[in-house]
Parts: structure tokens; sequence; C-alpha cells
């Protein structure tokens, strides 16, 4: 129905893979179609039978081709029309649905029409979706409504393809950095900084004199090196917690090496 006219330019036939048509039956419907392909080892063009990443073809070879076939109009590609109108979906439920006649004192053209939801309430586009105008596989009614609501779930669709697999990835890596960010606070609170508040954390940690000799000593380290003197204890002190905690608890062999 909308083919017809609008073309689907950032939809490739792999797209619809899993979605409403098997891989196999992709592959023949985009068989199908003839592409211009090329140059080959020769320098020419050639033709060849569509592939499941070729895009779906457009009605009209060019633009200059599709307004003199359509009175002027341009039919713009609805790849993206979702994201392009306010309103989204319902923009296009209102706008498939929303032919009048034109009220009294509007002048209309010839070759144009009356829709309110249309900015300047003028379009180009006859009324397309009449009552039966198609049958459904599983015997829903075809009714007007029943086939806007249908042709606005399938741009918005085709507006973002990769949408389920994007919000799919993003809970994965939402679970996985979940699970990194308990281990290391795990680790953190109760492998190294429980015994922070022990007597003998506290003999060996950064207010003895050890650690306060190391402060005193990168302090003055930093000093001859032009590094920020008010950095340095922020530092020194975090680097002191580390050697300390690895003393006290975790890796004994590291420790005497440091």
């Amino acid at each position: 129905m909308c083919a017809s006219c609008h073309s689907l330019s950032r939809i490739n036939y792999r797209n619809l893979v899993g979605v409403c048509y098997s891989e196999e039956e992709a592959k023949k419907l985009a068989e199908s179609i003839t592409v211009m392909d090329g140059p080959n080892d020769e320098g020419d063009m050639f033709e060849r039978p569509g592939k499941l990443s070729d895009p779906l073809p457009s009605p009209y070879r060019n633009e200059e081709h599709a307004r003199a076939i359509n009175n002027g109009a341009y039919p713009p590609d609805l790849s993206l029309m979702i994201k392009a109108r306010g309103g989204r979906e319902d923009y296009i439920f209102a706008l498939l649905t929303g032919y009048r006649d034109a009220p009294e004192g509007v002048a209309i053209a010839e070759g144009q029409y009356y829709n309110p939801y249309f900015p300047g309430s003028k379009i180009g586009m006859a009324k397309q979706l009449m009552d039966g105008g198609i049958e459904y596989f599983d015997g829903t009614p075809a009714t007007e409504s029943q086939m806007a609501k249908d042709v606005a779930t399938f741009l918005a669709w085709a507006s973002e393809p990769e949408h389920d697999d994007r919000k799919r990835l993003g809970l994965k890596w939402i679970l996985a950095i979940t699970a990194v960010a308990g281990l290391t606070g795990y680790y953190k609170r109760f492998r190294c900084g429980r015994r922070r508040g022990g007597a003998a954390w506290r003999g060996a940690g950064c207010s003895g004199g050890c650690a306060g000799q190391r402060v005193a000593g990168w302090q003055g380290q930093g000093a001859h090196y032009g590094a920020p003197v008010w950095l340095l204890p922020l530092v020194s002190t975090r680097v002191c917690e580390l050697i300390d905690c690895h003393r006290a608890f975790c890796s004994p062999a590291l420790s005497r090496r440091l």
C-alpha cells in the first residue's frame, strides 16, 4: 500500500528476518528484485539478483521522477518518519484516518486533499485506507482504524529495527556492572576494610610512624619535581592504606616487596 509511493531506504531485507519472514523467505523476497551493481573487473555496471544486504527498493528512479508522477509533490522516505514528526505513532494514525471535506471558505487546489492533521491542512496524498481494503490471514476485521494502527506500528519498528536488541544488551550490561560493583564493594568492605577499625590496623596504618615517614618523604620528592604539594597528602595517604592493607591481611608476600 505505502510502497507504491514511498521508499524505506534505511531498511534492508536482512532486517525482516525473524520479524515477519524466515531467512529463506527473506532471501527469496530479495532475489525477486534486480539491483544495478558494479563496476566489475572491466569497469562496467551490471545487474544482479537482490541479496539480504540490499535495501528495499524505491518506487522512483530519483526525486525528479517522483515529482513528475505526483503532480510536483515528493513522497518522503518513511524510514524515520515516526521520529521526524511530533506525536510519533499518534501522528501517523491521525493523519491516515483524518481526511475530511474541506470546510467552507477553504480553497483546495486540484490534486490536493484536506486533512486537519497535516501541517497547512492541505496534503497531496489521497485517502489510502478504506474498510475492507485488505484481507488479514487471521481473520481480523480490516477496518480503517485497524489498518492505520498496523501502519503506525510498522513505521515505529522501521525507525528503530534494533530497538529490542539494544534494550536487551543494555539490560545485560546493567546486570554485569551491578555484579562487578557488588563484588568490588564486598572486597573493599569485608576483606580489607574490616581490619581498619582494629587496634592492630591503627597501629600499622598511615597514622603510624612508618606511614608518616612515607608521607613526609613523598612530599619532599613531589616538591622537588614540581608536583602540587596540597595533592600529595591525599595520594600518599591512599597509597599507604593500600600497602598497609596488604601487609596486615591480604598479601604478606606482596607487602614485603613493597
